[in-house]
């Protein structure tokens, strides 16, 4: 056993690791050696999958996986260390591993797999939290499984095998600190803090007006600072007097803002949606049909459970954040995709974007150079060549308001 925490991060091959890992070393090695790693343990692995049916494709993976985690000392301590620094974090934000530790290809699903269990301990957690609230168990186990069955099958549309894909690391623990669901075939994360610098105006006929709100905007609309885009038009800033509100308006088709303020009068607009509102964020889990019929329904349940199960969040509607919602996809797609369907459901609005996410979530495969794109779906094969031309395909935001509202 190594004496101190920085011997173990020396043997990690890392040269830092976040402050709160073996913040309690000592005693958390004094714990393995009395009482080894209680969720590595078959038991603990089996009584959840008998109550929730948490892996419905991996899990006799994962019951290997424990095995090999289990039986290596440093992997188990390692990953002991991982569960209580996230434990003492006490739902206060995510931590995130980078980088993961230096270590061979044939070691990597190990590592991998020891920081995935340190997140599994907290399953019944999570359960415990949500029942307090009455969420249906059908929802429950589905959030169960998307939290520690999708990291693997993540790892196997990047990598090509089993393994827990290091980015799910912190994402994870946005379901751990309780505030993600999954309702059909989408995730809806509870968010206190509606952070993008847009307000939303709603008229009498519950018409709706986006402004951009202290930002700087390119020449072509797009977020001034997003990829390819440097160059700054004007600032967009929201002006109020006693009569109206005067700004720069969204495009809801396009996501560009218009170079021409607009003014709202008062006596006919008002404010419905601005920075620090609750909202229901909008995510897009992988292998998912995204049919009207489908998300329709995820939506209307996602709202009524919202509502019935979690009254302190006061969410006004739905928001998206993701290059899905980027209207330049609409070049490659037939007007009656699935994914044509999911852009118009919203109201969009230029983000500052680095216009990188399509690598990670349409390629999926960790290549650098455009060139090495995979071109195994028409989709690929048209954005690949977009952005061999010097274009990208940017995150944008979008949103929507419940019949209800």
């Amino acid at each position: 056993m190594y004496q101190t925490r920085e011997e173990f991060i020396a043997a990690l091959g890392v040269a830092e690791m976040p402050a709160l890992f073996g913040a309690r070393y000592a005693e958390t090695m004094a714990e393995y050696e009395k009482e080894g790693v209680f969720y590595l343990q078959n038991s603990f692995i089996e009584e959840l999958q008998s109550s929730f049916r948490l892996f419905r494709k991996k899990y006799e993976f994962v019951k290997l996986a424990a095995k090999r985690v289990r039986e290596n000392a440093f992997l188990a301590q390692y990953s002991l260390l991982l569960y209580h620094m996230q434990k003492d974090n006490n739902h206060n934000g995510e931590i995130y591993l980078r980088p993961f530790p230096h270590v061979g290809e044939a070691d990597a699903a190990d590592f991998e797999m020891a920081a995935y269990f340190s997140q599994l301990a907290f399953a019944w957690d999570v359960a415990r939290y949500h029942r307090a609230h009455r969420l249906p168990e059908d929802i429950l186990a589905d959030t169960l499984n998307d939290l520690y069955e999708e990291p693997i099958l993540v790892c196997n549309d990047c990598f090509g095998r089993d393994g827990a894909h290091p980015r799910c690391f912190g994402w994870n623990q946005i379901y751990m600190n309780y505030r993600i669901l999954r309702v059909g075939v989408l995730n809806f994360e509870l968010r206190h803090r509606f952070t993008s610098a847009v307000t939303v105006f709603e008229n009498g006929k519950k018409e709706h007006v986006i402004l951009a709100n202290g930002r700087d905007i390119a020449p072509d609309g797009q977020m001034a600072g997003s990829a390819g885009r440097e160059t700054v038009a004007f600032h967009a800033a929201i002006t109020e007097t006693d009569e109206y509100y005067e700004g720069y308006a969204a495009d809801p088709e396009n996501a560009v803002y218009a170079s021409t303020p607009v003014r709202l009068d008062k006596k006919e607009w008002r404010v419905v949606m601005q920075a620090e509102d609750d909202i229901l964020d909008v995510h897009i889990p992988s292998h998912v049909a995204l049919t009207r019929e489908n998300t329709d329904a995820a939506y209307a349940r996602a709202w009524e459970v919202l509502r019935a199960c979690y009254p302190e969040y006061r969410a006004k509607c739905f928001v998206c954040f993701s290059w899905l919602l980027d209207p330049q996809l609409k070049q490659f797609l037939k007007p009656t995709s699935n994914l044509v369907a999911f852009q118009d459901k919203f109201q969009r609005f230029a983000l500052k974007s680095c216009g990188t996410d399509v690598r990670e979530f349409l390629f999926k495969k960790p290549v650098t150079r455009v060139e090495d794109f995979c071109e195994d779906t028409s989709l690929q094969r048209a954005v690949k060549a977009h952005y061999l031309n010097g274009n990208y395909i940017y995150a944008q935001g979008g949103i929507f308001f419940p019949e209800e509202n």
